[in-house]
């Protein structure tokens, strides 16, 4: 059975999607972004064999994760989230969604336009 190629994206409640990806036999977790070196060096401990970067958009380039957890801001969400889509990604995005309706319609757009999944 093929692995799936996971990313988290934000460490605060990013750590979570962490332990979940990493107790997922069905998992790989190929890259962690946070903006903080110092959560990075911890979350180290955890999944030693993972890659982890501090811009998002390098981690694409290295990683090519299929899924993508976002646990930003969540004024962040919209704009990560559809980068990730673009990106060639599916998206699970911590919640709430946006900050307001008119965002998350731009993410669900983005997501048919692109012909991924945000959930």
């Amino acid at each position: 059975m093929e692995k799936l190629r996971c990313a988290v994206i934000g460490l605060g409640m990013g750590q979570y999607h962490v332990k979940g990806y990493a107790a997922n036999p069905r998992a790989e977790l190929v890259g962690i972004v946070d903006l903080d070196e110092t959560r990075l060096s911890a979350v180290l401990e955890t999944v030693p064999e993972t890659q982890t970067f501090t811009d998002y958009k390098r981690m694409f380039k290295e990683c090519k994760p299929q899924v993508v957890s976002v646990a930003l801001p969540n004024f962040l969400h919209e704009p990560v989230s559809v980068d990730c889509m673009e990106a060639g990604a599916d998206v699970m995005c911590e919640k709430p969604m946006s900050t307001n309706l008119e965002s998350a319609l731009r993410m669900e757009h983005a997501a048919v336009r692109t012909g991924r999944r945000i959930f």
